[in-house]
């Protein structure tokens, strides 16, 4: 599904913040981010990632466990957890302890990278919220793309 303004072109559903260093896989993510009508952010460092989240309202966060590890710093991803930001993260099948991790500290989702390259677009739509729609909506912004799908418990008023 992809959001088109009145005027015909693309309305960004929000950013999609990526951190990806494997740049054969982030090619992938960023075009079906971009088909699906999302900006991709991409962050190349934990460092990087944890500042975004102080300068970036994203609608998704895209992480690679592979770059975290089973013992990683998943502080980086406290800013966005602690606002209610999805996170999906993906990672080798055989890394147990990274998946553990993921969901000890309140990751959205946690596949495998076989599955996400599979279902990368539906895991994407899925998971990602509508901050574009939402915006557009409570500014009082025409939106012609069909009724806004909004996240689960999420109300206007």
């Amino acid at each position: 599904m992809q959001a088109v303004a009145k005027n015909g072109t693309q309305a960004s559903r929000g950013v999609i913040v990526v951190f990806c260093p494997d740049l054969f896989f982030l090619v992938g993510i960023r075009n079906t981010a971009r088909r699906l009508g999302f900006e991709p952010h991409v962050v190349k460092t934990l460092d990087e990632l944890e500042e975004s989240a102080s300068i970036l309202n994203p609608a998704l966060v895209l992480v690679d466990l592979a770059e975290i590890g089973d013992e990683g710093d998943w502080e980086a991803v406290s800013g966005y957890l602690r606002h209610g930001v999805p996170i999906l993260a993906f990672g080798p099948h055989k890394a147990v302890e990274a998946f553990r991790a993921a969901k000890a500290v309140g990751v959205t989702r946690v596949v495998a990278n076989s599955q996400f390259h599979r279902e990368m677009a539906e895991l994407i739509d899925r998971y990602a919220s509508d901050v574009a729609t939402t915006q557009q909506m409570e500014a009082g912004s025409d939106f012609d793309g069909g009724a806004p799908r909004l996240p689960p418990g999420a109300r206007f008023g």
